[in-house]
């Protein structure tokens, strides 16, 4: 069935002069060729590999460096739909595509104590943890970027990681912004978390009084703490990037589905640096959602309160007027 299956799309990244020849991966390049794209559909949880043999495969004479995130021969358990762009060795053209056209993802390492990093599948991310403090990746727009997972040592003052920011170690993500993300470790008492003065709280509130229903696979942890709570909340890095829930079975509140988290689309992703409360906003404005709280207005303009204020100077500098010009006009008559 369709929703245990996946598809893996090589993008051929080349408007130049394109040469694909292999016996073994003969069906990758006559896709290429004539499409474009090479295609596959594979089961969830299966394995595939990048294609890494070729009797030629090169795009202006350049040869291929990578596919986009993942190395050639990689193996990868497939668990979502990815997409990888051809990139070339030559960073001067060969198919290499427009800076506009790609984007940073950054992963810090978040640890001011020992900090020990090793492993044989993600060795250029421990090197420039350790000699920059950061990790950083191009990622061409579209394309699929996984959060590194496998590690033989990963560890700040003993503590392993527990993610890096918001997102789950092996989390798969199609990358159409800059992400930044820093490393959390699993003790909250050390372990390279940053200071509180340096994380913020993002807050998401159901704002639901009637029948709500809330199921995901995807953002389990946002319905249990929406259903228990009647809010989720989320403690963030400063600079992190936060991508508003977006992919749910089911998100309604009498049966009106989710529009958007305030003012936010769904999926949209921010870079966080103060706190942020938003309220669930329902498809009908007419139900299915609790008129926002005043007290939560950060707006003067549309705060009641502020109206009253205004409504009582209003009232006040009228009276005023009045009592002066009855006072100017009979002292007028009496002179």
């Amino acid at each position: 069935p369709s929703t245990d299956e996946y598809t893996v799309t090589l993008k051929k990244n080349c408007s130049g002069t394109f040469k694909c020849v292999s016996d073994t991966n003969s069906e990758v390049c006559n896709q290429l060729k004539n499409n474009g794209k090479f295609t596959k559909t594979i089961a969830k949880g299966d394995t595939f590999t990048f294609p890494k043999t070729f009797d030629t495969l090169t795009c202006d004479g350049n040869e291929i460096n990578s596919w986009g995130s993942f190395e050639l021969g990689q193996e990868l358990e497939i668990n979502s739909n990815i997409i990888a762009s051809a990139k070339w060795k030559s960073s001067s053209g060969g198919g290499d595509t427009p800076s506009t056209d790609e984007y940073t993802v950054t992963l810090k390492k978040n640890c001011s104590g020992t900090f020990v990093c090793s492993s044989s599948v993600n060795s250029e991310l421990c090197n420039q943890l350790k000699s920059n403090g950061k990790f950083t990746k191009n990622v061409t727009k579209g394309d699929t970027f996984i959060f590194p997972k496998t590690f033989d040592t990963l560890t700040c003052n003993g503590n392993e990681i527990n993610s890096w920011g918001n997102f789950e170690l092996g989390q798969e993500l199609e990358i159409n912004s800059n992400i930044t993300a820093s490393a959390k470790w699993k003790s909250s008492s050390g372990g390279g978390n940053t200071p509180s003065n340096d994380e913020y709280t993002v807050t998401l509130n159901r704002n639901c009084s009637g029948t709500f229903v809330c199921s995901s696979t995807t953002n389990s942890e946002v319905c249990t703490q929406l259903k228990n709570n009647g809010k989720f909340t989320k403690t963030v890095t400063k600079g992190d990037t936060i991508i508003f829930p977006k992919k749910f079975d089911a998100l309604t509140c009498d049966g009106k589905e989710i529009s958007s988290w305030g003012s936010y689309s769904l999926g949209t992703k921010i870079t966080v640096n103060n706190n942020i409360y938003l309220d669930a906003v329902w498809e009908s404005s007419n139900g299915g959602g609790d008129t926002p709280d005043p007290s939560q207005n950060d707006d003067p303009i549309d705060n009641p309160q502020t109206g009253s204020i205004v409504i009582y100077l209003v009232l006040l500098f009228g009276i005023g007027a009045l009592v002066y010009s009855v006072w100017y006009f009979r002292g007028f008559r009496e002179n």
